[in-house]
């Protein structure tokens, strides 16, 4: 909960879109629309109620028989684009006591998500879901030409010899879903080049010309420079404390209009603790 004593008269909504608050403006117009919001200890859904200088604002985050704690980055009739954070589960498993954003996106919409595409548990960032089933079926035919550009940022130990570069190999599993390269298997190919480095780590925007399972952190392990916190490739250090993989930016052709869509998900705050990337614009 988090209290707000309003220091000038306006509406609601433009108050809180307008001071400094750990939301982004779709959350905070998601907290109004599921009843987390009060002003004077009267809860509104009304963006245009009037509040006055020293009247009281209370937030509660997360409303669970409402409210979605999804960052949604994007919305429309066909699509809902989110920013996944790290731990949460795109998908459900067969442990369907473990909540998924699967579960939170079919929660928001009140009917029917369809999975367009997946991030392991650990990475972060753009996550699409489609909205109905003809939806999911445009992204199903041929994902990889109607998803042009699926870019990366990855946090990687060490200083790569080759600034940029692409690794190429065919990916096999073991029953316990350890990835590796092999003689045979799925074809994976992987692009980079490096954004910065300092004396321990280095900044990396990745783009995937194939999406295979654990893809890019096999690949960097391949290179010898295994993804900061990925124990399970050979990293050796984990200063965050998470993977640090990002999916930071995806281009989609419109099922509707074939248009091109980007969707951003910013660079995570912890990430710049590794390589600072604040002035990044890539």
């Amino acid at each position: 909960m988090k209290d707000i004593v309003v220091k000038k008269d306006d509406t609601l909504l433009n108050y809180l879109l307008n001071i400094e608050l750990p939301y982004s403006k779709s959350k905070i117009r998601s907290l109004l629309k599921h009843y987390c919001i009060a002003v004077n200890g009267i809860t509104t859904t009304q963006f245009d109620t009037v509040v006055k200088k020293n009247d009281k604002i209370t937030l509660i985050e997360y409303n669970p028989k409402l409210d979605t704690p999804l960052d949604i980055i994007y919305e429309d009739r066909d699509l809902l684009v989110i920013n996944k954070p790290n731990g949460l589960l795109s998908v459900p498993t067969e442990n369907q006591n473990e909540i998924s954003a699967y579960h939170y996106a079919k929660d928001y919409v009140k009917r029917g998500i369809y999975v367009v595409h997946r991030l392991d548990k650990f990475t972060s960032g753009v996550l699409i879901f489609a909205k109905n089933e003809k939806t999911q079926r445009f992204y199903r035919d041929d994902w990889q030409k109607k998803a042009p550009e699926r870019a990366y940022i990855a946090m990687v130990e060490g200083t790569l010899e080759k600034k940029e570069g692409s690794v190429e190999s065919f990916l096999s599993e073991t029953k316990s879903l350890h990835v590796f390269s092999s003689v045979s298997g799925k074809e994976a190919i992987t692009h980079y080049q490096t954004i910065k480095s300092n004396d321990r780590y280095s900044a990396l925007l990745v783009h995937l010309e194939t999406g295979r399972r654990n893809q890019i952190r096999v690949h960097m392990s391949d290179l010898k420079h295994p993804i900061v916190g990925d124990s399970k490739y050979g990293a050796k250090t984990n200063p965050i404390k998470r993977l640090a993989l990002h999916a930071y930016r995806v281009k989609v052709l419109s099922p509707s209009s074939k248009k091109v869509h980007t969707f951003v998900a910013p660079i995570p705050n912890t990430f710049h603790r590794i390589v600072d990337l604040k002035d990044f614009r890539g």
